[in-house]
């Protein structure tokens, strides 16, 4: 989901009310997806991350949430050492 100029977007406020946030993790695929309230800091244990996995034809294999916990209680700063 590029824009005009070619650029994939880090933050997209969705009609639920949340921010949402991607990492691309310096690839083309996201890597990971974080929701939050609006206003949340990055830094802030408010989060809920997924992370997304792909195979080598870049066909999704798995979405996992961050220590297994749908809570809201993630640092999207701290997703990459969550266990998924």
């Amino acid at each position: 989901m590029a824009n005009a100029s070619g650029q994939k977007p880090n933050a997209v406020e969705i009609q639920d009310n949340y921010i949402t946030l991607f990492d691309y993790a310096g690839g083309t695929n996201i890597v990971y997806f974080g929701k939050a309230a609006p206003g949340s800091a990055t830094s802030d244990a408010s989060w809920f991350i997924k992370k997304i996995t792909y195979d080598a034809n870049d066909n999704i294999l798995t979405i996992k949430i961050a220590n297994d916990t749908a809570s809201f209680d993630k640092i999207w700063d701290s997703r990459t050492t969550y266990t998924y």
